[in-house]
């Protein structure tokens, strides 16, 4: 579609037959009305993966799923394997929330000597320090 044939149309705006001087078919009105109905959407793809535990595992556990998911965010989270926002996301959990779970275990927060020079530098800049 180019701009001398829908005369001062503007991209995503539906030109007048007069605008144009000639009658547009059937597709081309159709994929007129579809450019300017419809905003672009972004999709995000998402990816689950199922675990099969079978019940008597849950029930030799003393756990439910939504707690062994809880249990699963700790564990990973105390090793090193995800971030505190992630092993959250996992339990299913607000950040203020698993982070009081995590110091009722007496798991600390992932925060090492580089960070705290980092924060540091960071209010210094800032001047806070």
């Amino acid at each position: 579609m180019r701009s001398a044939e829908w005369g001062s149309a503007e991209w995503g705006e539906r030109p007048s037959l007069r605008q144009s001087n000639r009658r547009m078919d059937k597709w081309e009105t159709a994929v007129v009305i579809i450019l300017t109905r419809f905003k672009p959407v972004k999709y995000h793809l998402t990816m689950n993966t199922t675990l099969e535990i079978p019940q008597d595992i849950l029930e030799s556990a003393r756990l439910s799923a939504a707690e062994l998911k809880t249990e699963m965010a700790v564990f990973l989270y105390a090793s090193g394997r995800l971030s505190v926002g992630k092993a959250r996301e996992l339990a299913g959990m607000s950040l203020w929330q698993f982070r009081q779970l995590l110091a009722s275990r007496q798991i600390s927060p992932h925060f090492d000597e580089s960070d705290l020079n980092t924060d540091i530098e960071t209010l210094k800049s800032l001047g806070r320090l």
